[in-house]
């Protein structure tokens, strides 16, 4: 048993890796609308009763039915319906892929690693648990140096993920903190293209942009800002205004201000 559970400890990764290509195919061929709050009310209205289904005890005298699948395969039926709330077809989650959200819908593949292992002789059981673990280790040993500084992180991005505005998105903010507001408008440039609803490439590109001397991108790029923030655009503007002058320019905080005091009042 103790093997077992080392073994099915390992297949957490395993499973995170499974969860991920199984959401990535169903973020390929989503068409996700964009109903204000859906985001906010379609997952708990959806994960609680899927989790609760799944944790369900079942047994002899517990609401067994025979006709159900095995338990590996009821875990695994609970690992896709899990899956399905950040796949972005109920609604646009707003990422394709983040670990973070695959840790719930791993646990019941995972689960069902274990009910399946526990199956096998202990003397094939050692093997398979040592290799996972070798696995398991190897893999950290090469991913961890990644996650070093904000740099690595984001040069990782870049080579992993080449298609995902988020590594571009990153660098607008590594180039201002290393006050090259040119090389960070370009990136803003290249993160608006390939996405265009994330409000911060706009606001932050903006501050690249003043910095840079090119009052007609940071136009622009707030026109971008101001169709996505629906009146709460002040906001945005006060607190952009905050971080650019705070990291040393100032002369684009004072823009974004006098930006701010042209909108129209709601």
């Amino acid at each position: 048993m103790v093997v077992a559970a080392v073994a099915t400890a390992a297949v957490a990764a395993a499973a995170v890796a499974a969860t991920a290509a199984v959401a990535a195919v169903a973020a390929a061929t989503a068409a996700a609308t964009d109903l204000p709050g859906a985001g906010h009310l379609a997952g708990p209205v959806f994960v609680f009763p899927v989790t609760r289904e799944c944790a369900r005890p079942r047994g002899p005298d517990r609401d067994f039915d025979h006709s159900r699948p095995s338990p590996g395969e009821d875990l695994v039926e609970c690992f896709c319906e899990l899956a399905i709330p950040v796949a972005n077809l109920l609604y646009p989650a707003g990422f394709y892929l983040a670990e973070r959200t695959l840790y719930l819908p791993s646990a019941g593949l995972v689960l069902a690693v274990g009910a399946w292992l526990r199956r096998l002789p202990r003397e094939q059981l050692r093997p398979v648990g040592a290799a996972l673990v070798l696995l398991g280790g190897v893999r950290s040993a090469l991913r961890v140096p990644v996650w070093r500084d904000d740099p690595h992180v984001t040069r990782s991005i870049l080579r992993d993920s080449p298609q995902s505005y988020v590594g571009h998105k990153r660098m607008i903010g590594l180039f201002l903190d290393r006050h090259q507001p040119a090389l960070a408008l370009d990136a803003a440039r290249v993160a608006a293209r390939l996405h265009q609803r994330d409000a911060g490439v706009y606001i932050t590109g903006s501050v690249a942009a003043f910095a840079a001397g090119d009052p007609r991108a940071a136009d622009s790029l707030l026109a971008g800002l101001e169709r996505l923030c629906h009146g709460g655009c002040p906001g945005y503007y006060r607190s952009e205004a905050a971080v650019a002058r705070a990291h040393g320019y100032p002369e684009a905080a004072d823009s974004l201000l006098a930006r701010m005091g042209r909108l129209p009042r709601p």
